[in-house]
């Protein structure tokens, strides 16, 4: 099993931003509307692709006159077409430690949950009465009782985030894991192998997050997250 113990660090250094300061609401808006984005193309002259791409990613860069025409068009103002979060989130995988900071204006506020490998006998007292046992599955948990200071402070940090960054945070954070269950496959073939004996290409990825829990499917063949 893959267990996820959690410290914080506040000097860790980051070489890459994952900027998402701000992210659009067009998609919301849309449903709003009821507008789909055919007549959106249609109405306002935009490419397709445009569209589709601001809708399907909300944190995508726009274009000055882009924002304008669909702010017209919408009849809304840039702040009721953009949410705002004061943090730019960096996250990287360094060895088996996932890095995450958040930086303000403030400063910034750094984490790094480490993965690892623990016998299944430990995980039973790690898991809530809500996610039943598994032995054909992968886990990953961010539950370490000496940090739980950290771990709260990261939970409130992330709740105060708009939903559409809360998204982008997560997928960016599984990214992390899925390479690294990529880099250390051997191992994970062995503890998948030892209880897979139907010898299933897909087997069961619970996610025990410090914000809360997701599960996944883990495709074998590719090491893929799905």
């Amino acid at each position: 099993m893959f267990i996820w113990r959690f410290r914080s660090t506040n000097d860790i250094l980051f070489t890459k931003k994952v900027n998402i300061l701000l992210a659009n609401r067009l998609s919301v808006l849309l449903a709003e509307r009821q507008l789909s984005i055919k007549q959106v193309v249609e109405d306002t002259g935009l490419s397709r692709n445009a569209v589709s791409n601001i809708v399907n990613k909300p944190n995508a860069n726009i274009a000055t006159e882009t924002i304008d025409i669909l702010c017209r068009y919408l009849q809304v103002t840039p702040n009721d077409f953009f949410l705002y979060w004061p943090y730019a989130t960096r996250i990287k995988l360094q060895g088996d430690e996932i890095w995450l900071g958040f930086e303000s204006a403030s400063g910034m506020r750094t984490f790094a949950p480490t993965i690892y490998l623990m016998p299944e006998k430990e995980t039973w007292g790690l898991l809530s009465e809500q996610t039943p046992f598994d032995v054909h599955a992968v886990y990953v948990l961010a539950n370490e009782e000496d940090e739980v200071d950290s771990t709260e402070q990261l939970k409130k940090l992330f709740a105060s985030a708009p939903i559409a960054f809360q998204k982008e945070i997560e997928k960016k954070y599984i990214g992390c894991i899925q390479t690294f269950l990529e880099k250390n496959k051997d191992e994970v073939n062995k503890i998948v192998s030892s209880s897979n004996e139907s010898g299933q290409q897909t087997v069961s990825l619970f996610l025990l997050l410090p914000w809360g829990s997701t599960s996944k499917k883990l495709d074998t063949s590719n090491f893929k997250i799905i």
